[in-house]
């Protein structure tokens, strides 16, 4: 007599139930990550705006052009009471993108600034409106200002920056003077461009958007329409400081 085959709890049934479950597991995962990369499941994916987590008492570099050289004190008066540590603030009259650049970099490597603020463009937006030998065309300082960006945010000869996010301030361009009307909002643009880039590659970049920030706002600026008064410094300051803070 034949004996009975004995039950295979553990066997070959429980095995296959495994195997399924498996697949299904796999299949579900392989549809969240598609789903989410076309952003049908938008909760799953990453913000538009990397942020650079918690700066605390955070290093902080200010660099521009005579906008900023005007607002030293009360610039630094804001990063102390959001309770940052201004290790840079400084500004040059007439200056151009291009020639902070080793400034720039040098504040931004190892033991330098966890957020770098720079605040230039204006000069540049000029040079592109004059007809003299001081002439600057447009896509020259907007390349300048890829190549910066570059630097600080990747770094320069192999070395990994300290910078945790990067601030742009960009211009006013509500103003007829020195041709600013006509070559800020190009300026702006492009400067609003390649933080969206930066951030889609997950290196935080921020627009202090002093355009809009100074729009309707008289009371900011002297008789030329771009230089600052003593309430317009203090705004300039404050949108510095607020900008940095949607860095965290």
């Amino acid at each position: 007599m034949t004996a009975a085959a004995p039950e295979r709890r553990d066997g070959a049934p429980v095995r296959r139930r495994r195997v399924i479950v498996a697949l299904v597991a796999f299949v579900a995962l392989v549809a969240i990550s598609v789903l989410a990369g076309t952003g049908v499941l938008v909760g799953l994916r990453s913000s538009p705006e990397a942020h650079a987590g918690d700066l605390g008492a955070a290093r902080v570099s200010v660099i521009g052009d005579s906008l900023t050289k005007a607002s030293v004190a009360a610039i630094r008066d804001e990063l102390d009471a959001g309770g940052f540590v201004p290790t840079v603030v400084d500004g040059i009259n007439g200056e151009e993108i291009i020639k902070r650049r080793d400034q720039l970099v040098q504040a931004s490597q190892p033991g330098g600034a966890d957020v770098a603020v720079i605040a230039l463009g204006t000069n540049n937006v000029f040079f592109a409106s004059v007809d003299d030998l001081r002439r600057k065309p447009m896509e020259a300082s907007i390349r300048d200002l890829d190549q910066v960006i570059t630097d600080v945010q990747e770094g320069v000869g192999g070395v990994r920056p300290a910078t945790r996010c990067l601030v742009w301030v960009n211009v006013n361009d509500r103003t007829d003077t020195d041709g600013l009307r006509t070559w800020a909002p190009v300026f702006n643009q492009a400067v609003a461009d390649r933080a969206r880039r930066e951030n889609v590659a997950g290196r935080p970049m921020r627009v202090a958007d002093w355009a809009s920030f100074s729009r309707a706002q008289p009371s900011y600026f002297v008789e030329d329409g771009i230089h600052l008064t003593t309430d317009g410094q203090r705004a300039y300051a404050r949108l510095i400081r607020e900008t940095i803070d949607t860095c965290r």
